[in-house]
């Protein structure tokens, strides 16, 4: 008796396996490019650096040094804002937009939030892996995010479901074509990278 409950057994599980293969041949199963074919973003070379005089900062770099400013960053009359522009290659921005390579990106950088007047609303990045996305998208060790398409953004873990949306919503705009924007503190000094496809 106990010989025929293991073969209904085993034949039960066995055809739940044959199941699953076959509904994942039919319906084709996402996969990931691996990291090491993942193209990094080129520089865009029509974008330079802003000229400023040591009075007057250039009118497109206003609204972003004020936000800087109201991050508690010293942002004085003579402060240069480097620009950059990167172009983001479509395999890149593949890999980004799969959830499946999420979690997997997020264990190859540390950071921590730092604390401005109005919260926790600046990042600093760190220990990021030489293999990962950020890195590819031209993120370096101790950069500090300030500002993402020129807004503060609060870090802080209870706005969590507010970052995975924001994440979402940029990702769309990138492939409508549009740019998107970061502004961090490089080296103590203020850079604004702009991002297409």
């Amino acid at each position: 008796m106990l010989n025929l409950v293991e073969k209904v057994v085993a034949g039960f599980g066995g055809l739940c396996a044959l199941l699953t293969l076959g509904l994942y041949l039919l319906l084709g199963i996402r996969t990931t490019q691996p990291d090491a074919l993942v193209p990094a973003v080129q520089n865009k070379p029509t974008l330079a650096t802003s000229k400023q005089t040591p009075t007057t900062n250039a009118a497109a770099d206003e609204p972003i040094l004020a936000a800087l400013k109201k991050q508690g960053r010293p942002v004085r009359k003579s402060t240069t804002l480097r620009r950059e522009g990167k172009v983001v290659p479509k395999p890149l921005f593949e890999a980004v937009s799969e959830p499946a390579n999420w979690m997997q990106q997020l264990k190859k950088v540390r950071s921590e939030q730092l604390r401005t007047p109005r919260g926790l609303t600046r990042l600093k990045l760190y220990d990021i892996h030489e293999d990962s996305y950020l890195n590819r998208f031209d993120f370096r060790n101790d950069d500090i995010i300030e500002l993402i398409d020129g807004e503060i953004v609060p870090f802080e873990e209870s706005a969590s479901t507010r970052l995975h949306s924001m994440f979402q919503e940029k990702l769309s705009k990138l492939e409508r074509g549009e740019k998107i924007s970061v502004t961090l503190t490089r080296r103590g000094n203020p850079v604004h990278i702009e991002f297409e496809l």
